[in-house]
């Protein structure tokens, strides 16, 4: 399994099932897994 970290929600990773999407709802701050993660910078549009 692979963790990703700031997906868009219903975006390419989020609906994979070998990833575990961390949208702006899980908030990929918090996240404190042991799976390996992909990430990759973007612009994240504020609330």
């Amino acid at each position: 399994m692979i963790s990703a970290l700031f997906v868009e929600t219903n975006g390419v990773y989020y609906n994979d099932s070998r990833i575990d999407p961390w949208d702006i709802e899980r908030n990929a701050l918090n996240y404190k897994g042991k799976n390996k993660v992909r990430g990759r910078l973007c612009s994240l549009e504020l609330l």
